[in-house]
């Protein structure tokens, strides 16, 4: 919201039919999405407005070495990410950091009554 976007919660256990349909109705231009969904996405992209791609893992804010553990587990050992390659998407820690991302302020108000 900071950012002066518009949140439309979603979920992630929606089928990319499902998916596509919701990102279609609200003309979601951008999302976040964890890794383990992303394969999803990558089915229905191309049908959607959405341009700007952050991906997040399990343990992508955990401090070292937990983040390499537990992404290895979660990956490799438990296979919960399926495959996926969408051009363009950066990991969530990346678009923190990243001066490729920047957003115009927007001025907030009360509403009149």
């Amino acid at each position: 919201m900071r950012a002066g976007l518009i949140v439309v919660n979603t979920n992630p256990l929606y089928k990319p039919r499902e998916m596509e349909h919701q990102f279609k109705d609200s003309g979601a231009v951008a999302i976040i999405i964890a890794e383990n969904y992303a394969s999803n996405l990558q089915q229905i992209l191309p049908n959607t407005a959405i341009k700007t791609v952050i991906t997040t893992s399990i343990g992508e804010l955990l401090g070292f070495p937990r983040k390499i553990v537990v992404n290895f587990v979660v990956r490799s050992l438990k296979r919960m990410v399926p495959k996926y390659q969408i051009l363009n998407a950066v990991s969530f820690t990346e678009a923190l950091t990243r001066r490729a991302f920047r957003f115009q302020p927007i001025r907030v108000s009360p509403i009149a009554m």
